[in-house]
Formats: C-alpha cells, sequence, structure tokens
C-alpha cells in the first residue's frame, strides 16, 4: 500500500488508492482514482507528471540499473523510525526465469561497521503471488543498513539500502484523524467538515464586507506637482514683465533715478529734465 484515503468512520478500514504488487518478473502498481487530472489544475505538468514519472521510475528502475537478477530484494520504504515495522519484500524464480516454490527464504540485514549487527530473516510465501517471500522486522537503531542474500546467493540476488533516522511525531503519521478533529471541533465550538461537504460549507458562510487599504509610494520629484509652482511663478513674472503697466513703471523707476542722482552725475539741465518726464508720462 503506497497511498490510502483514511475512512470517515473509525470502524470503517482506509481505502486504499495507491497500491502495488510484484507480478511474474516484475511489479504492478494499481491507482484507484481517475481525478489524477485535477494535479494540472493551475500549475501544469509540475505534479502531475512528477507523480506518473516517478511511478514509472519504482516499477522499472530496477530493470534500469541492471538488478533484473534471479532474487530481487526491497523493502517498502527506504526510511524508517526505531522501532518501525520494516516490510522486506523477495522475488525468487530459478534459472529458466520461473516462480520458486519453497517453505521459506532466508535474508540477511547488515550494518555496515557493525559486524555484530549483522541479523537473518526467514521470509515466508505470499499464497496469492508464486515466487514472492515477505517478512518483517523492527527497525534497529539509528543508521545505514543493507538488506542482502546469504552468501551462496550473492550473485543471483540484488541489494537493497534502507535508513533509520528519527522523525518528528507530526512527520510519521500525516493520515487524517477523524476522531481527533470532532474532539477538537467541540472543545472549540467548531465544526468537521468532510472533503465532499466543502460546496456546501462555503455556499453556508456568513457574507462579510471587507475592506483593503492600499498604499503606494510616490517620489516628490517624479511628479508634476513639484514643478507646477515653479511653472506659475515663472509664467507670472514673464507676464508682469510684458504688461504696459510694467513698462511704465520701469520708466518711472529710471527717471525716479536720474532726477534723484541729478545734483552729482545728470549732466542735463532741469529743464530738459522736464521735458523729458513729460514726454515718457
Amino acid at each position: 500500500m503506497l497511498l490510502e484515503l483514511p475512512a470517515q468512520n473509525a470502524s470503517e478500514p482506509p481505502y486504499p488508492l495507491v497500491s502495488w504488487h510484484a507480478y511474474g518478473k516484475g511489479k504492478a502498481m494499481f491507482v484507484a482514482s481517475d481525478r489524477l487530472w485535477r494535479l494540472r489544475l493551475e500549475v501544469g505538468d509540475a505534479h502531475h507528471a512528477k507523480f506518473w514519472g516517478q511511478s514509472i521510475q519504482f516499477l522499472a528502475m530496477s530493470r534500469l540499473l541492471g538488478q533484473n537478477k534471479r532474487i530481487s530484494l526491497q523493502t517498502e520504504r527506504n526510511r524508517y523510525n526505531p522501532g518501525e515495522p520494516v516490510k522486506v519484500y523477495a522475488n525468487v524464480l530459478s534459472e529458466t526465469y520461473q516462480p520458486v516454490l519453497k517453505d521459506s527464504h532466508v535474508v540477511v540485514i547488515e550494518r555496515p561497521g557493525f559486524a555484530d549487527a549483522r541479523q537473518e530473516l526467514t521470509l515466508i510465501p505470499d499464497p496469492q503471488t508464486p515466487g514472492l517471500y515477505f517478512g518483517t522486522i523492527p527497525a534497529g537503531e539509528e543508521g545505514e543498513y543493507a538488506l542482502g542474500p546469504q552468501v551462496h546467493e550473492a550473485e543471483i540476488s540484488s541489494t537493497v539500502e534502507f535508513s533509520v533516522a528519527f522523525d518528528s511525531l507530526e512527520d510519521r503519521d500525516t493520515s487524517a484523524k477523524p476522531e481527533l478533529a470532532r474532539e477538537i471541533a467541540d472543545a472549540s465550538g467548531g465544526q468537521v467538515v468532510a472533503p465532499v461537504e466543502l460546496p456546501r460549507f462555503v455556499d453556508a458562510l456568513p457574507s462579510q464586507k471587507m475592506s483593503r487599504v492600499v498604499s503606494r509610494e510616490i517620489e516628490l520629484w517624479d511628479t508634476p506637482l513639484l514643478y507646477l509652482p515653479l511653472v506659475l511663478f515663472a509664467g507670472l513674472e514673464w507676464y508682469l514683465r510684458r504688461t504696459p503697466i510694467s513698462a511704465a513703471w520701469r520708466s518711472m523707476t529710471v527717471l525716479g533715478r536720474e532726477t534723484v542722482d541729478f545734483p552729482r552725475k545728470s549732466p542735463f539741465s532741469v529743464q530738459n529734465c522736464h521735458r523729458r518726464f513729460l514726454a515718457i508720462g
């Protein structure tokens, strides 16, 4: 079992979604869903292609890596927590690549660097699949382990490695727990909603008005509001310089300066200055 859907009720068993089984000289995988195409929603092939690509690698990688030997060993996972059951499988074929039928098959589990960690595991035959043997052993201490054959079967058997390390409690079991969810909902005044009930739950939610504040920064040097006063002042100054009132004011100012400076600097007579004043006025 590679993937399962937790049951809504504790009395019901989980529903298998993805499972695999050794068949003949290879593996067979069953996917109990026709909605995997939804993995492409809004993300394209990011998840859809990854799922099917890894599935093909899982089914055919042993042969691609040259592990098409008569005895094929494998574990259910490649990482376990200390004390967790390690499920071991062995597919045993004869010289003509036909399933071998016998009472048991023995494999060896070793920990590199620890000679005293070597132990043998006896596998029992699977009644539904000829040539397939399976067994379970608890994971040991943290470290790397190797699953291999007995000495006399080393040339015709593959090997597989797995590791043992502590994972957080949240990562060990990520399946849904409906009973625990109901207890949390009762204690907090909430409600447990199954995935199939989400559309009705969303429609039943009360509508609320939402407001959003959007702030934007504007550079002063890059806005026309900074240059508009400058243009207005420059235009006003230019306008005042070009009007008749401004021209008369400049003439009177020049005349006043000449009249005031007359006793010291002006070479003109009083009569000439009087005529000039009248002409300008």
